[in-house]
């Protein structure tokens, strides 16, 4: 069986209305054909029946229920591609988009990984405009340099149907984290922003399609995993993290800060005096951090001459 250049994973999971539309911009494709993986994370509709009819184009992987972060592991551990790429189903590819992103990585082989320029498309109201207008692209620190991990850190601007990666840059990084749905991608990109440059094309190279009312309006739960992945990328680079400027430096002292409210709504004074401590180090300019500090170490002095006079 002949090796493929690129693979791409398409995760679905009760999108029959929309999986014609996104495999068929991967099967027409401009010069290159690549290996279609398209894993139904356990469709209810006729997804099943649908994937049958491109049996002999696509791979086809069913699993049970899991979410998206799941399927699209399960893609990549059949990938057998030196390029990924990722489809949402409701998405698509514009007809160059493959060979034009191959051919950025072969001519930059510095960079392991590119992502292009988009259509984002309002399902609702049909309206269209540019990702770059959309997400202001002109206004961030960097688009393709060193400086590209900086940029991300205070919120994602790069959707998964953008990317292309280097399989081994990918398997250097790590997959998705499944313990999120909905914000993983900006998990990930962070991730091979810490670990190499990327090249941008501003060519518009694929369509997003935009849901109101969607995933991404669980506002609550979104700053949630947002603050856990921040506080996994400080984890893992702390030393990238304090070379940044104000606004990558405040996006991470207000992820210390939630960690810390939550440990002062359980009574954890001393957890919450470590958060707030690394809060205001990174940017130091917190009135209400500085309160809740002062707050968290009379509580934790409280608490320790209580468990000093009962002896525990």
């Amino acid at each position: 069986m002949e090796q493929p250049i690129v693979s791409v994973i398409v995760p679905t999971y009760n999108y029959a209305r929309y999986l014609p539309r996104a495999l068929d911009s991967l099967l027409k494709q401009n010069a290159v054909r690549p290996e279609v993986i398209v894993v139904d994370d356990g469709s209810t509709d006729n997804t099943p029946e649908l994937l049958n009819a491109y049996a002999p184009y696509v791979l086809s992987i069913r699993q049970e229920n899991a979410g998206v972060s799941a399927a699209r592991n399960n893609g990549i551990g059949k990938a057998r591609g030196a390029f990924l790429g990722f489809l949402d189903p409701d998405d698509f590819y514009h007809p160059n988009k493959l060979t034009r992103q191959i051919a950025l990585l072969e001519r930059h082989p510095e960079c392991g990984w590119t992502y292009c320029d988009c259509v984002f498309l309002d399902e609702n109201t049909g309206e269209s405009k540019k990702f770059s207008e959309q997400y202001r692209y002109r206004e961030k620190l960097a688009l393709e340099s060193a400086r590209l991990f900086e940029a991300l850190i205070p919120s994602n601007f790069i959707p998964p149907v953008s990317l292309l990666v280097r399989r081994d840059l990918l398997d250097v990084a790590g997959h998705f984290d499944t313990r999120f749905s909905g914000l993983e991608d900006f998990d990930l990109v962070l991730r091979l922003a810490a670990l190499s440059p990327a090249i941008y094309s501003t060519e518009i190279l694929a369509t997003y399609t935009w849901h109101r009312g969607g995933l991404g309006q669980n506002r609550q739960r979104m700053d949630r995993d947002k603050y856990i992945i921040l506080d996994k990328i400080a984890s893992l680079h702390p030393e990238k993290i304090r070379k940044h400027g104000r606004a990558s430096r405040k996006a991470v002292a207000d992820m210390h800060n939630w960690f810390a409210w939550r440990h002062m709504e359980k009574r954890q004074w001393s957890e919450a005096l470590l958060r707030l401590r690394s809060s205001l180090r990174v940017y130091p300019f917190q009135r209400r951090a500085v309160w809740s500090l002062v707050i968290a170490v009379m509580q934790n002095a409280t608490s320790l001459v209580k468990r000093a006079s009962t002896g525990r």
